[in-house]
């Protein structure tokens, strides 16, 4: 495994709890060979922060999944992204 993609894993799974699909990541994403792309790692984190963004988004329902840990990790995601919506809407209404 290069250093390249040890280091986008490890800064991509530090970055926060869930994988999110920053502009940053969607630049690498845009510039990387398809070698770094077709890594295992590299497309499950990809996918997931592609799912995290459509659910952000309203475009796909969550999964209702099965474990405990996976159910109070989505309440505690939406719950999070929800909060960062509303920052973003009152942080737009402070700067007009």
């Amino acid at each position: 495994m290069s250093l390249v993609l040890i280091s986008f894993i490890t800064v991509c799974m530090n970055r926060y709890e869930v994988p999110m699909l920053d502009a940053w990541v969607e630049d690498i994403m845009s510039r990387a060979t398809d070698q770094f792309k077709n890594d295992p790692q590299v497309k499950e984190y990809y996918q997931a922060a592609q799912d995290n963004q459509a659910i952000m988004n309203g475009t796909k329902v969550p999964v209702q999944a099965q474990q405990p840990h996976v159910q109070l990790l989505l309440r505690r995601t939406v719950l999070l992204l929800t909060r960062w919506r509303l920052l973003l809407k009152d942080d737009n209404r402070v700067m007009r």
